[in-house]
């Protein structure tokens, strides 16, 4: 029996050598879920997949159904995003964007939201350089990870207690704000002695609820101290750690070399 082709617009979230000249990607599809596929002679100078199938490049992708991977036929390229494999620190900040999903997305569960959002992070990223870009990149980093853990499942809750679940004003947080990673949230302080806790810096709180409530285009206009943001950064660390029960290496890296 032939196999079976389908057409589906992806984002290539990994490359993996095979062999002397094939490559597996994994890509995330336009639904959410996760497909790796064998691009068969990506890595010849001469394939026409050569550089149609890099990291981070959106494309429209013609595959037929293999017994263990499906097998790239045509790759049409609809978005390089090659800016960001050139430039340094904007590879450094989409790097964990790409790696939180290599590890959590999977084949056959979708979620429509992810796709998309994505794509708009990443251009997003692309202007972080730009003269009318406030933001660093690091800050689109940050604001992507909250928002794909809150799609994920994994939000935390910066705005009540996950003990009593009174509400917890931004005006009446504390300098040393109580948090436990264990059940999901901000403690107040009558019910922070029967928990355990870490100690958040009330920006440190304040700056990721902006992040994760806001668009992209409102984060263009952040601007968030070199040890703030390593704050944030340090916190989703914890945070994806204790939830996904995972490291993201990249996010690891990025924060070392801050």
């Amino acid at each position: 029996m032939a196999s079976r082709s389908y057409s589906v617009r992806a984002l290539v979230l990994r490359r993996t050598k095979l062999g002397e000249s094939d490559v597996i990607c994994t890509l995330l599809s336009c639904d959410g879920s996760q497909i790796r596929a064998v691009a068969k002679g990506a890595r010849k100078p001469s394939s026409s997949f050569a550089s149609r199938l890099e990291v981070y490049s959106v494309c429209d992708l013609l595959l037929c159904q293999g017994k263990t991977l499906d097998i790239v036929k045509e790759a049409r390229l609809l978005e390089g995003n090659e800016h960001l494999r050139r430039d340094y620190a904007l590879m450094e900040a989409a790097s964990p964007m790409v790696e939180i999903l290599d590890k959590t997305t999977q084949v056959g569960l979708e979620d429509e939201r992810l796709f998309p959002m994505t794509c708009v992070a990443l251009k997003a990223l692309k202007a972080a350089n730009l003269e009318n870009a406030v933001a660093s990149p690091e800050c689109y980093t940050a604001g992507y990870l909250l928002k794909t853990l809150a799609v994920l499942g994994f939000r935390p809750r910066f705005d009540t207690c996950v003990e009593c679940g009174n509400s917890i004003s931004p005006e009446r947080l504390p300098s040393r704000a109580p948090f436990s990673l264990v059940d999901g949230g901000m403690v107040c302080p009558s019910c922070s002695y029967a928990s355990e806790t870490i100690a958040l810096s009330r920006d440190t709180v304040l700056w990721a609820q902006a992040l994760l409530f806001s668009t992209f285009e409102e984060i263009s206009h952040f601007e968030i101290e070199v040890d703030e943001r390593l704050r944030v950064m340090r916190f989703l660390q914890l945070w994806i750690r204790q939830h996904l029960g995972i490291s993201l290496k990249s996010l690891d890296y990025l924060i070392s070399f801050r």
